[in-house]
């Protein structure tokens, strides 16, 4: 049988067509456009409350790792003002809960391949379109200047200009200010005011070339130096409450560069212009005063210190030889030069130290979590291992008795906090006199440097005591004394700092509230725990 379509009939079926197409289009958008942050997760998820509480978004999240698979990911203090959730006892659904956690707040739940879902705030989601600016630097007389500085002010996003003096670089804020620098010109600040193009033109400076700088073989002006000597600027960091003269010094001075410690008291590693050896010394030299410096720089106050001066190219090996190949650190001392009167100076500061980045270690129950996604074999049943076996007893691969008495009845130990010092304190009290009169000059100081390590116990005090004295008993005769003192106190102790990633099942006392000189199967110094 056949079915044949009149031209009459056709027009029916076409707007019977077009009629199901577009409800077909409006479902799809609805059904597209219906989604938000609270249907991230599946409907049939469902999250079990033992009882009524009150408990942070952190807490939340515990729930949500320890009864379903996902992952979530947010930054550490992200929650740290938001108030508390209301949990009743029983069973929620997931999406319902986190738009509880989350009602009228401005955050953003990205799912990630289905398991992981990163959470970031609105205002961090927002990616500012960068503003660009174009021109040249050229100097009084209209020449370019090849390989000025040009830098955002506040930032470290920066060019250089190339041969034409032409550069062009991308800011964040169109109101930005840009700091243009050259070699023997004078640094000036350009604001920009939403300009898309500049013409820069910079000064001659005659300031910076009738500088004088410390050489191997005396003094000299910087506009008469053919080698590459940089002078540190003192007063912008003598009131900073480093210990050691160069950890003020990190990052002050092109070419220099100044590691970091951990540990109270420890010295910073030196090098100039990067590594230079596989195998060898990479340290530069130190002449402190016109001596060379042999002693650990830790021991220099640098409440004492008037000058430093680096030496970076090969023409310093020809005053102290192949010594200095690795470069020479000029350090000069302070003296009573100044007015014709004795001056006294105190100066006194407590300053509370935190690492940078910290490493700590995991939670108890991400301590379990560890062991049975290890011995997935055994904790899980075949053949897919998707299931946890119930017979599964993680407890038998911890190392001693006492962790399994520990997890049986709760007990755990915060290891990071119980061997670290949450805000490490360091005093630094430092009293100075200089005198300067018509035929001789005084300097003398006192320094007391107290610093609390991170860690318990590991701690360092220092004392400094310095006379400079200086007589002039003619035009061709000057008679002087350039001498310090210190005394330094490492008696802390010699810890191991693996030890605070000791496992929260190994205990810190035993039952009769003795420590436990090996918790976990570890060697505890005694000392460290009071």
């Amino acid at each position: 049988m056949k079915i044949k379509f009149t031209n009459s009939l056709f027009p029916k079926w076409k707007k019977l067509l077009k009629f199901i197409m577009r409800t077909f289009i409006l479902l799809l958008c609805s059904t597209v456009f219906g989604f938000t942050s609270s249907d991230i997760l599946s409907q049939n998820t469902k999250i079990h409350i033992d009882k009524d509480q009150v408990v942070s978004i952190d807490a939340v999240f515990d729930l949500f790792r320890n009864q379903t698979d996902y992952t979530f990911i947010y930054q550490e203090d992200l929650f740290k003002d938001m108030p508390k959730v209301h949990l009743k006892k029983g069973t929620i659904r997931a999406n319902k809960l986190l738009e509880e956690c989350f009602a009228d707040k401005d955050f953003i739940l990205d799912l990630k391949d289905n398991k992981i879902i990163i959470i970031t705030t609105a205002l961090n989601s927002t990616v500012q379109q960068p503003f660009t600016v174009s021109g040249t630097v050229l100097d009084a007389d209209g020449q370019p200047l090849a390989g000025a500085n040009i830098v955002e002010k506040g930032t470290l996003n920066g060019v250089i200009a190339d041969f034409d003096g032409n550069f062009s670089i991308s800011i964040d804020n169109e109101n930005a200010t840009l700091l243009v620098s050259y070699i023997g010109f004078a640094t000036k600040e350009v604001d920009v005011n939403g300009k898309s193009i500049l013409d820069i033109s910079l000064q001659e400076s005659a300031a910076g070339l009738d500088e004088v700088v410390v050489v191997g073989y005396g003094t000299q002006r910087k506009s008469d130096l053919t080698g590459s000597v940089l002078r540190a600027d003192i007063e912008s960091f003598e009131n900073q409450p480093n210990v050691s003269l160069f950890q003020s010094l990190q990052g002050s001075l092109p070419g220099l560069n100044v590691g970091q410690v951990n540990a109270a008291g420890d010295n910073p590693s030196l090098s100039i212009r990067g590594r230079t050896s596989i195998s060898g010394q990479q340290e530069p030299l130190i002449v402190l005063d016109g001596t060379i410096y042999r002693g650990s720089v830790i021991d220099i106050n640098p409440n004492d210190i008037a000058s430093v001066d680096v030496l970076k190219d090969a023409s310093a090996s020809a005053v102290y030889g192949s010594q200095a190949a690795n470069g020479v650190i000029l350090i000069t001392s302070k003296s009573g030069k100044g007015p014709e009167k004795v001056v006294f100076n105190f100066k006194s500061s407590i300053s509370v130290q935190s690492p940078i980045n910290e490493v700590r270690a995991e939670s108890p129950q991400g301590y379990i979590d560890k062991f049975i996604n290890g011995d997935i074999l055994n904790s899980r049943l075949a053949p897919d291992y998707l299931e946890l076996n119930p017979n599964y007893d993680f407890t038998t691969l911890f190392k001693t008795e006492d962790m399994v008495e520990a997890y049986k009845s709760n007990n755990y130990t915060n290891w990071n906090d119980l061997l670290t010092n949450s805000m490490p304190l360091m005093n630094n009290h430092n009293l100075s006199m200089s005198y300067n009169g018509k035929s001789s000059s005084t300097f003398l100081s006192i320094g007391h440097t107290d610093q609390e390590g991170y860690f318990v116990g590991e701690d360092y005090s220092r004392w400094n005591a310095r006379l400079n004295l200086e007589n002039h008993y003619a035009d061709w005769l000057t008679v002087g004394v350039q001498s310090f003192l210190t005394s330094s106190d490492f008696s802390g102790l010699d810890i191991d700092r693996s030890l605070r990633y000791l496992p929260p099942y190994a205990t810190a006392r035993l039952e009769n509230g003795e420590l436990n000189p090996t918790p976990g199967g570890c060697i505890l110094i005694r000392s460290m725990i009071s």
